[in-house]
């Protein structure tokens, strides 16, 4: 799928497919030879897995178009036909990243810099590995 990198839990449940960059072509990209690629994330609020905690989905999508501006619309659009199509709360927050490369493998799809007083082994325990992750083992 060209349009669409989805990031998420392995022990997720099934989900309602969201259709690819291909099967739609948006306004936003009015010349696709000058078109840039960038990669967006989205938050998702998941309420109804079985937890006492509020579970959050952090999706890097991938998109190609005019500007930041272009991108950030076809990421938010799709985020909420994602939520909606799944039942889950699409809580309105973007990020865009242009990438510097092309789509391929190896290439930077988001980066964000945070600046933190944290040392490394305090930060990545406060933002990042914080233990309420749902991931699974790489093997």
């Amino acid at each position: 799928m060209l349009g669409c990198l989805i990031v998420r839990a392995q022990d997720a449940p099934k989900l309602a497919s969201v259709e690819s960059f291909e099967d739609r072509y948006h306004p936003c990209v009015t010349n696709l030879r000058k078109a840039r690629w960038f990669g967006c994330r989205s938050i998702i609020r998941w309420p109804d897995l079985p937890t006492d905690k509020e579970s959050y989905e952090e999706r890097i999508t991938i998109w190609r178009a005019d500007s930041p501006t272009d991108a950030m619309a076809l990421a938010e659009a799709e985020s909420a036909k994602y939520a909606a199509a799944n039942k889950l709360e699409d809580l309105g927050f973007t990020q865009v990243y242009e990438m510097i490369t092309k789509a391929a493998n190896g290439a930077e799809v988001f980066s964000l810099i945070r600046d933190s007083y944290l040392q490394p082994d305090e930060y990545l325990n406060s933002f990042i590995a914080t233990g309420g992750e749902r991931e699974g083992e790489v093997t």
